[in-house]
């Protein structure tokens, strides 16, 4: 029941697939709702058993049913990884990255910096937090050597208590579970090992998971059905700039294009 700046595109995608005939079924996070479960720990190979728990639910309720994933970003590499599931029988990805984590967040930092200031000057700081992150120092070790590459870099400021603690939330966050194993994640192998229906689809003014990423899921694996949204940003909303900033201004939960190629694909492949 995920709910992004007061939209709710997952709800507009289940109610339009139901309306056109095609169960759904919609799973609350951990932590969410009535859901339980470790929320702290998680990380994306965590939240792909659950996934894959729902497709056994599925198939065991309705076992002769055509049965597939449908993900956004994050949840688009679950779906990746699940096609090699043999419950699953197609896969529908929005915006899921194509590059190692690491490079994901680099390119997002690169190209929103750019796009508001003209320029990236915080590259190397931030290619320095990222090799920390993502390398398998002991947690303390890590949370060390961050809180002084970043103290060193704001110099008195560090000493204020308001940008102490934001310095620790950020360094909690750079050491969380779920961040350093997508840090680490590349999902090229995963990719080229999808041999089930694919649509894929990417905003072109996507600056979270750039369009070409979507690209580079073509070269890896040619059989994927890709397709670029022209005009739409990371939550497939028809838009101005494409900017994270202008998410909450957008109206509605996501675009009637988006719904439409969805529902068409599907059609397509069960006539």
């Amino acid at each position: 029941m995920q709910t992004m700046l007061n939209h709710r595109p997952f709800r507009a995608i289940a109610e339009r697939l139901s309306k056109e005939g095609y169960a759904v079924l919609r799973l609350d996070d951990r932590g969410v709702g009535k859901s339980s479960g470790d929320v702290v720990n998680a990380t994306t190979a965590t939240l792909t058993g659950d996934i894959a728990a729902g497709l056994e639910w599925m198939d065991s309720v309705a076992p002769n049913i055509k049965k597939g994933v449908l993900g956004h970003s994050e949840g688009g590499l679950i779906a990746v990884n699940l096609a090699q599931n043999p419950k699953c029988d197609f896969i529908i990805t929005l915006a899921t990255p194509s590059y190692p984590g690491d490079s994901i967040i680099l390119q997002q930092a690169r190209a929103v910096t750019t796009a508001m200031m003209g320029r990236f000057e915080g590259e190397p700081m931030q290619k320095k937090l990222l090799e920390i992150s993502k390398s398998e120092l002991p947690y303390e070790e890590a949370k060390t050597q961050l809180t002084t590459l970043l103290s060193d870099q704001l110099g008195e400021q560090f000493n204020l208590p308001i940008v102490k603690k934001q310095v620790e939330l950020q360094v909690e966050t750079l050491l969380s579970p779920w961040y350093r194993e997508f840090l680490r994640t590349d999902p090229t192998e995963a990719i080229r090992a999808v041999n089930k229906r694919w649509l894929a689809l990417n905003g072109e003014k996507d600056y979270q998971v750039l369009a070409k990423n979507l690209a580079h899921i073509k070269e890896i694996n040619y059989n994927a059905e890709c397709m670029i949204l022209p005009g739409h940003n990371h939550l497939f909303f028809e838009c101005s700039t494409g900017l994270p900033q202008e998410y909450a201004l957008l109206k509605g939960d996501i675009s009637e294009e988006t719904l439409k190629l969805i529902v068409d694909w599907l059609n397509s492949i069960f006539p």
